[in-house]
């Protein structure tokens, strides 16, 4: 009773049909949890859509609660213009939040610091007005220039890749905007023949703002959402590249809104420091020891904060020693004997948003109330360091602080007069490391615009060469150890893109590296587009879950340095690992393969090695399993199988397969799938790397033809032949192609269930092509 009326965040849904079709919310602020019916959210209630599998292109958006229609068990939905009835799984109720969105008439007068989003880096000027596609569609067309960092001042760059612009004005329901964006610095170096196919994936990000526009009400962060059209590049005429997408407002614009467009999803320092402000009370709640302390101020006077929080237990009287070269501001944090130490790092590159969810994702899980997280808290002391330039971030810079220096190149140099974040960093880093244990852990994310997927760059022979080793040795197998975890954890880690051996001289991770001599010294990156293994793009969720499995692999790695002789490695530890022989012992999610599990055998269902088939419906009188219950649109569906495992106890153990990410990556019972040997449809891919095109399925039958990066083509059928993924090619006369059989990876892994080195990116639908109007990624053969 005492939380009615109280608006909060469903965080247990009937995943498992154990609850009766109830779910739990959490009152925002609290700890207070409630068990209600889903048909209780009110009227009027913000949602956030996910989910969905007819309707994909609506993932992520916001949403209004018109009603609950209990006939159907589904809630009537307001989403950008249309009425849809959801199912209660689908929605995720939003807290109110108060606006950080506000005009460029109220920003003008006042501080940078203080807008609410990274200063817009970008200015927009129609172009030729209006325009007519093949079908008639008029465009209005506008042509953005990308301000680079630092411009006006001595100190400019080309760096510009970030961009945020807004707009203003009447535009009828259903007319569409087109942005050709000019002066990115990503295309610059793009080729022809590749380049196109780098921007699949690559969906700009909207929010509409004032008069109810957009559904959520005023902007919270949560308001974004995809734009609501195609994206791709054009040739301009003198040979360059423009980045283009387009963007249709269903419900038009009137006199007093406006829309802001983003490269990706914002993350201003309005939120950041709102997100530690309000995190600090929910960990010190869950008995944590929480110094939020004041590091150093940057060049242009912004803090530059260091955030410490372990386990409250254990701790001393004595207190950290002042860092040297640095004036005091205040007191330092306690020390904790016996814990070792954890130092986290992020936005050095101001643009690269996704770094903040990322963090944002750790340090919600240390603020859960899972085993794992108490764990980690009582074992280490975690040092974070949430923003590193703060200047760059406020300035709308992509890559750049004030003085156009990319603060990731001055590690080891860095001065406290020119380079006061670097410099406060490294103080904190080592002092960590001297006083407070040892270096466990170093992680400083990032955010990558000209590589796939999520991955991990560690520089091996700096930790061996400051452990009196060589390049290779036992610090480069645990840092690809705890690469493994991570991409067993997380499947948007594709550790084919990993590099254990990346020499980058004044980065962080290479000089924290040589001067700690810790293993585990990691460039943690993440696309701003998508992985190879799904066709979805990446938004806020995988960023999140990234920073969660971050710590999650954390701990099956401290699993496997101790003595484990149930599973017979006795006195093995992660110094010298094999990966191979690890593999069966990562959990992955609440699924443990165990050693003697079908799950590991070269056999069963894997990334790398497919299984294939079609899911079935109930048979007459049995009820439908609650996985296809809330996803019956699979039903029928041919689909592929990526990861199995065995649940339950000795007879009533039951197999489970998992979809690929593109067909849900749920679990599905063996006994609902009726098995193939291959699956036929429609299949695109683009050529990431030369490949060969051979007569038969078997790779190693006669060569037809090779293909060149860049090129797109059609499939239709996928099976696995002697251990690889092939795919045979439709047959094209007007391009003067045959049919013929290619292999989605170069190389398979050690872990088939890490799929392996991929040479075909799978493509949501045919491309356009150059010489059709509008946008396009693929070039012909």
């Amino acid at each position: 009773q005492k939380l009615r009326g109280e608006k909060g965040w469903v965080c247990v849904t009937d995943a498992d049909g154990s609850t009766d079709g109830l779910v739990i919310a959490q009152a925002c602020g609290t700890d207070a949890t409630a068990t209600v019916r889903p048909y209780q959210v009110e009227d009027g209630t913000l949602v956030a859509l996910s989910g969905l599998k007819g309707r994909p292109e609506l993932n992520g958006q916001s949403g209004v609660v018109q009603h609950f229609v209990r006939e159907k068990q589904r809630y009537a939905v307001q989403v950008r213009g249309e009425s849809l009835l959801l199912r209660p799984g689908n929605l995720h109720v939003l807290p109110a939040v108060e606006s950080e969105v506000r005009s460029e008439v109220e920003a003008a007068g006042q501080a940078a610091e203080e807008s609410a989003f990274n200063e817009p880096a970008s200015t927009s000027t129609p172009a030729s007005g209006s325009a007519s596609g093949p079908d008639d569609t008029h465009f209005l067309i506008f042509d953005v220039l990308v301000r680079p960092d630092a411009a006006g001042t001595p100190f400019e760059r080309i760096d510009c890749q970030w961009f945020y612009f807004g707009m203003s004005g009447e535009i009828a329901p259903g007319q569409t905007l087109r942005f050709r964006v000019l002066g990115l610095s990503r295309f610059r170096k793009l080729r022809a023949a590749n380049g196109p196919l780098l921007t699949d994936g690559l969906r700009p990000v909207v929010c509409a703002l004032g008069g109810g526009v957009g559904g959520g009400g005023r902007g919270s962060g949560t308001d974004w959402s995809f734009v609501d059209g195609d994206g791709g590049v054009e040739l301009n005429a003198d040979g360059s590249l423009a980045f283009v997408f387009e963007h249709t407002p269903r419900r038009g614009l009137k006199l007093g809104e406006e829309l802001y467009f983003a490269l990706t999803y914002p993350y201003p320092l309005r939120r950041i420091q709102e997100f530690i402000t309000a995190l600090r009370p929910k960990l010190i709640s869950r008995g944590a020891y929480v110094k939020r302390e004041h590091l150093t101020d940057s060049l242009d006077g912004r803090r530059v904060e260091l955030l410490t929080v372990t386990s409250s237990s254990g701790g001393s009287r004595r207190r950290a020693p002042a860092l040297p070269g640095l004036a005091a501001r205040g007191s330092r944090p306690r020390t904790f004997p016996g814990r070792r130490s954890i130092f986290v790092s992020a936005r050095v590159h101001p643009g690269e948003t996704p770094a903040s969810f990322i963090l944002e994702g750790l340090l919600g899980f240390l603020c859960s109330k899972s085993p794992g997280a108490e764990a980690l808290l009582q074992r280490y002391v975690f040092h974070i360091v949430p923003v590193l330039n703060p200047d760059g971030v406020a300035r709308g810079h992509h890559r750049t602080d004030t003085l156009g220096e990319n603060l990731n190149r001055v590690y080891g140099r860095a001065t406290p007069e020119e380079h006061p974040s670097i410099a406060a960093a490294e103080a904190a880093c080592s002092a960590a490391h001297e006083r407070q244990g040892g270096l466990r852990l170093y992680l400083d994310l990032h955010a990558h615009s000209n590589r796939r997927g999520a991955f991990l760059l560690a520089d091996g022979g700096a930790a061996a060469s400051a452990n009196g080793g060589g390049v290779g040795g036992g610090t480069g197998g645990s840092a690809r150890l705890f690469g493994y975890a991570l991409a067993r954890r997380c499947g948007a880690v594709e550790f084919a893109q990993s590099d254990f051996e990346d020499a980058m001289p004044g980065t962080g991770k290479s000089v924290v590296a040589a001067l700690t001599g810790s293993p585990l010294c990691f460039t943690v990156e993440s696309s701003y587009t998508r992985g190879h293994h799904s066709l979805e793009p990446f938004d806020p969720s995988t960023w999140l879950a990234l920073g969660h499995a971050c710590l999650e692999a954390l701990l099956d790695l401290d699993r496997l340095e101790r003595p484990l002789p149930s599973l017979g490695l006795d006195g093995w530890h992660a110094d010298t690992p094999s990966l191979e022989r690890a593999g069966g012992y990562f959990a992955d999610g609440d699924r443990r393969t165990d050693a003697d599990d079908p799950g590991c055998g070269d056999s069963a269902a894997s990334r790398g090695r497919p299984l294939f088939g079609s899911i079935c419906g109930p048979l007459e009188g049995q009820a439908l399993p609650h996985a296809l219950l809330m996803n019956p649109d699979l039903i029928g569906k041919s689909v592929e199988f990526i990861e199995e495992s065995w649940v339950g106890q000795a007879a009533s153990r039951q197999r489970h397969l998992r979809l690929h990410d593109q067909d849900g990556g749920i679990w599905i019972r063996a006994a609902d799938i009726a098995f193939k040997d291959a699956q036929r449809g429609r299949f695109f891919y683009g050529v990431l790397a030369p490949l060969e095109v051979s007569a038969e399925a078997p790779s190693s039958s006669a060569r037809l033809c090779g293909l060149s990066p860049g090129t797109v083509i059609e499939a239709d059928e996928r099976r696995v032949v002697d251990g690889e993924l092939r795919a045979r090619v439709v047959a094209d006369s007007s391009r003067g192609s045959t049919t013929g059989w290619v292999s989605e990876y170069r190389t398979t892994f050690f872990d088939p269930r890490l799929g392996g080195e991929v040479q075909l990116m799978r493509l949501r639908r045919p491309p356009k092509l150059p010489e059709k109007p509008g946008p396009y990624y693929a070039f012909p053969i």
